[in-house]
């Protein structure tokens, strides 16, 4: 099952968008844009926790790799994740994203909200956000990083 949707974030603390809707089943992508300025990065890693109400249902991180400062945009895409399938996994997950070094230092953390939804809901559904877009099975986040 494939679906489009997206989040374009520049002041992620800034975003207040509605869930994203996916289709329950769908397999979806995140992907960053980010630079590396200044000093060298280590062991950069993506990690996420999954919520659904107070608990944690997934937890997940991947290394993304140690980068030396440049001024051109870095493109990074995650491994393809799957949306819940089934009744009684329909709802809204909120998800706590983070960029981690090899040091454990916290680079920048946000959170965002996935709704999954049953098909008749998903043809009816309304994703409306000031700062969204609609590409195939991607989550986008444009995050201005600098990474010192």
């Amino acid at each position: 099952m494939e679906s489009d949707f997206a989040l374009f974030g520049c002041a992620l603390a800034n975003t207040t968008c509605e869930a994203i809707p996916i289709p329950e089943g769908a397999n979806y992508h995140i992907k960053v844009n980010y630079y590396v300025q200044r000093d060298i990065v280590t062991g950069l890693q993506y990690a996420q926790s999954v919520y659904r109400g107070p608990v944690r249902v997934d937890r997940s991180s991947a290394m993304m790799g140690s980068y030396a400062p440049q001024n051109e945009v870095r493109v990074w895409k995650s491994d393809t994740f799957e949306a819940p399938k089934g009744a009684m996994h329909r709802g809204t997950y909120h998800i706590k994203s983070r960029f981690v070094d090899a040091d454990k230092n916290e680079y920048v953390s946000w959170k965002w909200d996935i709704q999954v939804l049953g098909e008749y809901a998903m043809q009816n559904s309304d994703f409306q956000c000031a700062s969204a877009f609609v590409t195939a099975t991607t989550i986008v986040f444009f995050l201005n990083l600098s990474f010192n």
